[in-house]
This record gives C-alpha cells, sequence and structure tokens, in this order.
C-alpha cells in the first residue's frame, strides 16, 4: 500500500508544482536527495482476516529554521523550494490522486504501479546498505517487484526483500521524534481503510479519518 501512497504523493505534487521528486523504499519521497514527505500505515487486526489499515502522510511545509538541529538526514520542505502553497488546494489535489491510486490498487494491485514506481527509484542502480533490526545487507538496488519487495542484486544474484521494519536509511531514531516535534509546521493526512480479503487482490473501501492542516487554513 506503501508504494501506491507514495505514487499519489508524487502525482500530487508533480501535478500542483511541476517539481520532479523520487521515491525511497518504504516510505520516503524525495527532492534532490532530501526528504519531502514520509508515509506511515499501520494495521489493525490479522492479515488473513478483515483489518482495520490506517495511511498517515507527513508533507514538510515551512519547517522551522532550527529543524536541522533535530534531524539527522537531508531534508527539504516546499517553502525552500519557493513555493506558495495553498494548503485548501494541496489537500484538495491529494486527496483526490489517493482516490484514484488506491482505486488502481484495488484493481490490479501493484502490478502496473510497481513499473512507475522503479522510473522514479531515488536509489536505482545504486550500491545501498539494507538495515533489518541488527541485520545489514549491501547491494545493487534494482528497484520493487510486483509485491512491493526491495530487490537487490548481490553477487550477480537478485534477491527480494519484504516487511514493514526494513529501511535504507541511516538511522530510525530520530524521524519519529521529528514527526511529533514539527507537528505543527507540517501537512498531515490520515486514510481509514477496511480491508476485506476476498480475493488476491484485497477489497477495500476507504474514508477520509481526517485531514488538518496544523498551522491552519489559507
Amino acid at each position: 500500500v506503501s508504494v501506491a501512497v507514495g505514487l499519489a504523493i508524487y502525482d500530487c505534487i508533480k501535478s500542483l508544482y511541476n517539481i520532479e521528486v523520487n521515491l525511497k523504499w518504504p516510505n520516503d519521497i524525495l527532492v534532490d536527495n532530501q526528504k519531502l514527505a514520509g508515509v506511515l500505515v499501520e494495521l489493525d487486526g490479522q492479515p488473513e482476516g478483515p483489518c482495520h489499515l490506517v495511511i498517515g502522510i507527513g508533507l514538510n511545509i515551512a519547517m522551522p529554521e532550527r529543524a536541522s538541529e533535530y534531524i539527522d538526514q537531508a531534508w527539504v520542505d516546499l517553502k525552500r523550494l519557493g513555493l506558495e502553497v495553498n494548503k485548501n488546494e494541496l489537500a484538495a489535489a491529494l486527496t483526490f490522486y489517493l482516490e484514484k491510486r488506491l482505486a488502481q490498487y484495488q484493481a490490479s494491485g501493484l502490478s502496473e504501479m510497481y513499473q512507475e514506481w522503479n522510473k522514479v527509484n531515488a536509489f536505482a542502480e545504486q550500491l545501498i546498505t539494507l538495515h533489518t533490526g541488527q541485520k545489514a545487507w549491501q547491494g545493487i538496488c534494482v528497484g520493487i517487484d510486483k509485491q512491493g519487495g526491495l530487490v537487490l542484486r548481490q553477487d550477480g544474484i537478485e534477491k527480494t526483500y519484504y516487511g514493514g521494519e526494513i529501511s535504507v536509511r541511516k538511522s530510525m531514531n530520530s524521524s519519529f521524534q521529528c514527526f511529533l516535534y514539527f507537528l505543527n509546521t507540517r501537512f498531515v493526512v490520515f486514510y481509514s481503510i477496511v480491508f476485506f480479503p476476498i480475493s488476491f487482490v484485497p477489497l477495500y473501501k476507504f474514508t477520509i479519518f481526517a485531514v488538518e492542516i496544523m498551522t491552519g487554513w489559507k
């Protein structure tokens, strides 16, 4: 699902501001290798039965000047990109593209979207280190497969890695803290989705759970 959401954010930013963004597996949106947005997907229930899925999106609009003191990775916001943001317009566009991508996911899973994602893969054909808990692997980033797994080329052999905790970031410690600290300067969207695994491609119905601009509407 994070692949579909990442593409929805890509669609939105490209459509509104005509800037090139890239996607970093599993859930980051980058501009010139700087983080602009992130996706968090939480599952409540059993994957093999009816479950409740909440999708959170954090998009940097105008971070405070001291933000760099608390963030251990390169980042950017829409203000630093020289963009004037109409928050109502942004919320409407993001909702539109989320609905479109989630409908596509319902119809065909990632069978089409994985190729679109690979075209904007931020680390295509680059050597990366993949961290999963206490373990780490190095390889050439090939992209993702039809199930959304990350494909690495290691010693000429392509291997796929899955898992919600897998990250290609140097550190995971500060991201959640920074999300809480800068919540009042960020654009936050939550989707509430109910999955019914009737077929291989889950059927779902979704509603907007909350769309809130913490700094106020313009």
